[in-house]
């Protein structure tokens, strides 16, 4: 029986190595990097080249303890051949740096095989052999979701546990990350075919941080095994736990460690459930609760610093399609006073000029009825003066034959209505388009004589005469359309000319480029002069669309600005600005441009004088909304704009098929951002970007996270700057980034730490002493989420009320913090001596039938006794708080003398508190029905 037993533990002894030895699967190498000898592995034989490029890149203090440190200083090269047949896994912690990013990070590569990660995709190429003809096939994952389908994950500044895998022989190819791989992480590819031609197959696997490699990799590298096996799923979750807990891989499969794996998912589609949900959406999305004007009605105001001096918002909408979306009873009195009412309501309490939106409708002697749209409107701009009022022109749409001339289309777009000699033609005679090429149909000169579209500018005049001669008040701004030829021609087009090389030659030019901007702004002015020269329009401010120092269908700024009418000594450009999908907000695809197009602008504009500018801007038209950019990263966008020196925007959108009520949230954001540039208004008129190296305006700061935006502005006489910061998605997808972060910023010795929010952060920092800086954000009562979704709660902070000279900013940080860390700064109000000073707001509420509202301060009384602090509404004194003395911050509730005092119906109220001595400070205010 004893014999039995042993031979019984024998077999399961041999049973267990048996069984062990399948859970095991070893590495051909792996890499701790603990020794001083980084290059040697702990496992196998393989070895990096140590004195590749002679980089010290020896790092200390990571994750799982020492680590490898790629940059571009040390230009550091992981280089070593491996042994691979059909399968291979790779397997490695990564960390993406705070500065430097790339465009494309390649992690690593196995001789054509290889990973990179950018801001938009991960990507998964591999390659194979069949019969000699190597066939390349690319998995890509769009980082459009969250978790482990966001770039916001690799950005985090964590580490990364990361395996590829693939089966040359299976066809199948994988990435996990941190332990997961849902189902877009993998793909099955065709299966015939091998890694390489030669045998035994000897492939250079390498990470590089050198840029002459095909595309490098910045960052931290750490952990890196490779194997010429299919890693299980159970040994990829182990060590992404083991690696994450800070220990070495062990390649024995342990229960425990699998166990506990994550089992978080990377999602990448927004279910219409959650649509629904989602704050970035109308109440009620995908059916909206409220109509276009019930929401513009009810929507949070914008808070503008009272006495501010911005010009306008311009009103680029089609009302019509606001007021009756498909047009088809734009007659109607119910769509003509609907009409009516959106322009008021914009005019009155969101900023905007009144516009009339296309002059030519003055020929359609019904429109001027005043019982329709534009007899209307014009009726509403005589009643209201105060309004500033627009006119809008299109010199594409007019039409000649509207004066008598032979014409029913523009002359500039007419070519067969132009004489022979200014259609762009060769030596031959031929028609040529921009590029050189023949064409059928002609296209104008640039040498052109401004005779040949003069009828465009009379025509334009006549539509500006019958309006002017029904207006009663004075025309504040014009802006013009222009979208007409001749757009900007290739040199080889040019010099196909005969007219225009004698053109060229005989005026003297020094460049095509300047050629072209100065034969453009003729045709220009020859057309624009015809009516802004009207004695009504003498005033005038006149823009004209898409005027700016782009690189792409531009013409030469120094030269092009001039059409507009300077304001202020300088020439407004008018780029236009339509990311319309969210992940296209940093570049530029096609005519959508986003933020590339900014920079490269204001890098030509603002070294000729002109700091501030008005662009034309468009979060998107798609009909259906969830392809839109939506609200939070559209108000965040619009504040770096106003950084960078935008006064005032042009607010478009057009879609004939989109409901209203779905991106009529687009007509307030503009107002929210701009009344924040209100409140630094003196910083952007006397401010200027910081500037790089050469010079240069800089319109986004690195800080380490490449989904920020940070534009800072700083006072041209004085040590204040304007911080506006944005964390930028890739995609609607809730998640996709988080609602918050904090950056680091580093400027002239000084780090500056602070939250930046997706709907954008503006802070105002004045360092003008030193010792004690005052810090404040301008902007902390915006909210998440489409204006319908904001809490009614109306809360202000303290430092953006109005104080008497009585009255001082104080900042204070946690106690231990960092200088320059305010991330949890308070700043308050109080008073500089026993001498007491008061505080005023303004208060907007909007509710038609009175409520009954309440008022409480966020305040602490430093002092040994109890303080009464007296409160007003529009000067009339309506009772009191007390403030206890010896506690912290805490809120204290206004005691009225009246009950009814506070029953308020929508307008504008002035609240002011008063007492306020040096021992009373003032942290905020909240306002709540």
């Amino acid at each position: 029986m004893q014999f039995f037993q042993k031979k019984v533990s024998v077999v399961l002894i041999g049973f267990t190595l048996f069984w062990a030895q399948l859970q095991a699967q070893q590495p051909l190498a792996y890499w701790q990097f603990e020794q001083d000898t980084w290059h040697k592995p702990t496992i196998g034989s393989l070895e990096f080249q140590p004195k590749l490029y002679e980089a010290n890149i020896l790092a200390s203090s990571g994750k799982v303890g020492r680590f490898i440190r790629l940059a571009e200083a040390n230009r550091g090269v992981l280089m070593t051949r491996v042994e691979i047949e059909d399968v291979f896994t790779i397997e490695l912690l990564f960390r993406l740096p705070t500065s430097g990013y790339h465009d494309n990070f390649r992690i690593c590569e196995v001789r054509g095989n290889s990973v990179d990660l950018n801001t938009k995709r991960l990507l998964f190429r591999t390659r194979q052999n069949q019969g000699g003809e190597v066939i390349q096939d690319l998995l890509a994952v769009p980082l459009i979701g969250n978790n482990q389908s966001s770039f916001s994950y690799y950005a985090s500044g964590n580490w990364i546990h990361m395996v590829a895998q693939y089966n040359s022989t299976t066809g199948e190819k994988r990435i996990w990350i941190d332990g997961v791989s849902p189902e877009t992480f993998s793909k099955q590819v065709p299966t015939e075919g091998s890694l390489c031609v030669e045998s035994p197959c000897k492939l250079l696997f390498s990470i590089s941080a050198n840029p002459k490699q095909n595309l490098d990799f910045i960052g931290d590298i750490d952990e890196i095994a490779v194997y010429d096996q299919w890693l299980s799923e159970d040994l990829i979750r182990q060590h992404a736990n083991q690696a994450h807990a800070g220990d070495h891989y062990t390649f024995q499969k342990d229960r425990k460690l699998v166990v506990s794996a994550p089992t978080m998912e990377a999602q990448t589609e927004m279910t219409a459930e959650a649509a629904q949900v989602d704050l970035e959406y109308v109440i009620g999305h995908p059916t909206p609760s409220l109509s276009a004007i019930d929401q513009l009605r009810t929507f949070p105001l914008p808070r503008y610093k009272e006495g501010h001096n911005l010009l306008p918002l311009y009103n680029w909408l089609n009302i019509n399609q606001i007021a009756d979306k498909n047009q088809k009873g734009m007659f109607k009195p119910e769509t003509v006073i609907l009409a009516t009412q959106f322009q008021e309501e914009m005019a009155k309490n969101w900023h905007y000029y009144l516009t009339i939106q296309n002059t030519k409708q003055a020929v359609n002697s019904k429109l001027l009825d005043e019982n329709q749209q534009l007899g209307a409107l014009i009726k509403l701009a005589n009643q209201h003066p105060e309004w500033p009022l627009a006119m809008t022109s299109y010199w594409r749409q007019l039409i000649p034959k509207d004066i008598g001339a032979p014409s029913k289309r523009a002359f500039i777009v007419n070519w067969s209505q132009l004489p022979k000699e200014d259609i762009l033609t060769d030596a031959h005679g031929n028609h040529i388009n921009r590029s050189g090429k023949k064409i059928k149909n002609g296209q104008i000169s640039m040498a052109a004589h401004t005779d040949a579209f003069l009828e465009d500018g009379k025509t334009q005049a006549f539509y500006f005469r019958e309006l002017l001669d029904r207006l009663t008040r004075p025309v504040n701004m014009v802006a013009e359309n222009g979208e007409v030829p001749p757009y900007p021609y290739t040199q080889k087009a040019l010099e196909t000319s005969p007219r225009i090389v004698a053109d060229f030659n005989q005026n003297g030019y020094n460049t095509w480029e300047e050629y072209q901007a100065k034969q453009k702004l003729r045709f220009r002015t020859a057309y624009r002069d015809a009516f802004m020269e009207f004695p009504e329009l003498k005033e005038a401010q006149f823009g004209w669309y898409g005027v700016d120092g782009g690189p792409v269908d531009r013409f030469e700024w120094k030269e092009s600005r001039y059409i507009q009418r300077p304001i202020n000594g300088q020439y407004y450009s008018t780029p236009d600005f339509y990311p319309r999908w969210p992940g296209n907000w940093r570049k530029w695809k096609g005519a959508w441009r986003g933020w590339e197009w900014i920079d490269i602008c204001r890098k030509v504009e603002i070294p000729l004088g002109d700091k501030l500018y008005a662009p034309f801007i468009g979060a998107g038209w798609a009909t259906d909304p969830t392809e839109n950019v939506r609200p939070s990263q559209w108000l965040g966008l619009l504040k770096n704009l106003g950084a960078t020196g935008a006064e005032f925007f042009y607010t478009f959108h057009y879609n004939a098929k989109a409901d209203p009520a779905d991106y009529i949230w687009q007509v307030a954001l503009p107002a929210y951002a701009q009344a924040v540039t209100s409140h630094y208004e003196d910083i952007l008129r006397n401010g200027d970007l910081l500037t790089d190296e050469a010079g240069l305006p800089i319109t986004n700061h690195p800080v380490g996270d490449p989904r920020i935006i940070f534009t800072v502005r700083k006072h041209q006489d004085a040590k204040q700057y304007i911080i506006a910061a944005s964390i930028q998605p890739n995609s609607n997808h809730p998640g996709n980034v988080p609602d918050v972060t904090s950056v680091k910023w580093s400027w002239d010795g000084m780090d500056i730490v602070v939250h930046v929010r997706r709907q954008g952060s503006v802070y105002l920092l004045n360092l003008e002493d030193d010792q004690h800086p005052i810090f404040f954000q301008l902007d902390a009562w915006h909210q998440l989420g489409h204006p319908s979704r904001w809490d009614s709660t109306s809360e202000y902070e303290a430092e953006l009320g109005r104080r008497d000279s009585q009255l001082q900013l104080i900042t204070s940080t946690p106690e231990g913090s960092s200088r320059g860390d305010f991330r949890d700064f308070t700043t308050y109000v109080s008073g500089k001596s026993d001498e007491e000073g008061k505080l005023c707001w303004d208060f907007t509420p909007r509710n038609q039938t009175p409520n009954q509202y309440q008022v409480q301060i966020l305040a602490r009384n430093l002092g040994k006794f109890k303080k009464k602090c007296a409160v007003a509404l529009d000067d009339e004194t309506i009772g009191k708080i007390m403030i206890p003395a010896g506690k912290g911050w805490q809120w204290y509730s206004l005691e009225l003398d009246n009950p009814n005092a506070l029953k308020l119906t929508a307008g504008k109220y002035e609240l002011e508190l008063s007492g306020i001595s040096e021992q009373i400070q003032i942290d905020k205010i909240k306002i709540t029905e």
